[in-house]
């Protein structure tokens, strides 16, 4: 496998991986609501408004879950790096990392009020510095 095969397939993972993080961010509540509105209000046969009112919005992950699921993509990305461009000793760390995170979630979800919430945003910056250091490593330099 060439170079230029190694890039187009990191390449894809990397657009592959953004594309699920739009869809994530599109699908929200209230964009689901405004498309039953605009089904409601469109002059549509009676079975498309009953489809319609029978649409449920998705509930909104919690700020736990959404780490959760950030970690997951971490260490998939980790796990599979298409790009071979990471070290043993960098996978290592990243998965090490990400295990202390979801430990440190684990630990702060049993407790509760506002020191729960202060240890949440302090994980959700750790989590969110980890995903942005592992992303840059994986996507191909030039």
């Amino acid at each position: 496998m060439g170079a230029k095969d190694v890039m187009r397939k990191g390449a894809r993972g990397a657009s592959a991986f953004l594309a699920s993080k739009a869809v994530e961010r599109l699908v929200t509540p209230e964009n689901t609501q405004r498309v039953v509105d605009a089904v409601r209000d469109a002059h549509l046969g009676r079975r498309a408004k009953q489809a319609a009112a029978r649409m449920t919005p998705p509930k909104r992950p919690s700020r736990s879950e959404q780490l959760r699921r950030t970690l997951d993509q971490i260490e998939r990305i980790v796990r599979e790096d298409t790009t071979g461009s990471f070290t043993d000793e960098q996978t290592g760390q990243w998965l090490r990392t990400a295990g202390s995170l979801r430990n440190s979630l684990d630990m702060t979800q049993v407790r509760r009020g506002k020191d729960r919430r202060t240890r949440t945003q302090d994980l959700e910056a750790r989590v969110n510095a980890l995903y942005e250091e592992v992303f840059q490593a994986a996507m191909p330099q030039d």
